[in-house]
């Protein structure tokens, strides 16, 4: 019982962990030549300096070279002094957060289309005219790994027709709204798009009918009623011929043409933006992207392999519905650096 009690996986665990530093107590630390240490961190201390003062290509290489030299001859490999020097002359150095009402403001297009009905639907030749309005926006998502929004179809479909058979004509009033969202995460260099998926929410209501009697007294009226009642019987089939109509003909489009606009803005980014960022040479070194419900956030540093970037960011959170933009003095640097500006 002892045994099987000791054996349990919290005393094999530590059993591990002693043995593991047992193994790291043994361990030989290397030798460093200290006082080749300390020139070296004299020597990053008036590189630095130097850097505040100048801000010149020469000191940011200086500084770069002496931190390799601290690196190589530091116990630690230099992990301190190097996490220092990340966070305080290696860090981003361009900050952007834009709200999604912003972004929504910016891609928002509206449209109306009108046009003739003509159809057959249970059993009655329809027709009359609609009206289809639509409005795309955006609406973004939680991510760590990139900007993840969903664009999204708001539209409307407003239909009056008349439905004859050879027993009576139905006149029917329609609304119809429906909602498509198509998934979309940026990455920083392109887009990666998901299918659409469109949803719809059919109305529609009997507002008159015709007979053969209608005009005639009492009989007229009667008539009319039961075709009305008859009609409203009908008014869930219709409804749902009504929902999947329009799913087939937004669905398609709606993937299509979103499909479309993005393969294009794809294509400038690798083909003429990203491509002229990295033939100037000021393609971002390091890149954080990422997004809540209601924000956007990107930083990205611009800064070549011997030169300096960004500081530690102040923490102030930015809730407002625009967009807020802190730029950092090495990113304009770096840039007229490398186009010898």
């Amino acid at each position: 019982i002892q045994k099987e009690f000791l054996g349990r996986q919290p005393f094999a665990t530590l059993v591990e962990t002693v043995k593991a530093y047992r193994q790291t107590n043994g361990v030989k630390i290397e030798k460093k030549d200290m006082s080749i240490l300390r020139a070296e961190m004299t020597k990053l201390v008036s590189a630095l300096e130097g850097y505040h003062e100048t801000h010149s290509s020469t000191d940011a290489q200086s500084a770069n070279a002496a931190l390799k030299g601290i690196q190589a001859n530091a116990i630690d490999g230099g992990a301190a002094i190097s996490a220092a020097v990340r966070a305080h002359y290696l860090n981003y150095n361009l900050h952007v957060v834009v709200h999604e009402s912003f972004l929504d403001k910016m891609i928002r297009e509206e449209d109306s289309e009108t046009g003739q009905v003509r159809d057959y639907v249970l059993g009655a030749s329809v027709s009359g005219t609609q009206n289809t309005s639509t409005r795309i926006g955006l609406d973004l998502k939680t991510s760590n790994d990139g900007i993840l929004f969903d664009v999204v179809l708001n539209g409307t479909t407003r239909s009056n027709t008349a439905g004859r058979t050879s027993q009576a004509t139905i006149y029917t009033a329609g609304r119809h709204t429906f909602t498509g969202r198509k998934r979309v995460m940026f990455d920083g260099d392109s887009f990666d798009i998901g299918p659409a998926r469109v949803s719809v929410r059919a109305r529609n209501n009997t507002v008159g009918a015709r007979t053969g009697l209608s005009g005639v007294p009492i009989l007229g009226g009667i008539a009319k009623g039961i075709a009305m009642g008859e009609a409203r019987k009908r008014r869930g089939q219709s409804e749902a011929i009504a929902r999947r109509k329009i799913v087939e003909r937004v669905e398609p489009e709606f993937n299509e043409l979103a499909d479309e606009q993005f393969a294009k803005t794809n294509d400038k980014l690798q083909n003429e933006f990203n491509k002229g960022l990295r033939e100037a040479g000021i393609y971002p070194s390091a890149r954080n992207l990422k997004s809540s419900e209601t924000h956007m956030l990107m930083d990205t540093r611009t800064m070549a392999a011997e030169e300096l970037g960004g500081s530690r960011p102040v923490k102030v959170p930015y809730t407002g519905k625009g967009a807020s933009v802190d730029l950092h003095e090495s990113a304009v640097n770096n840039t007229f650096s490398q186009m010898d500006i």
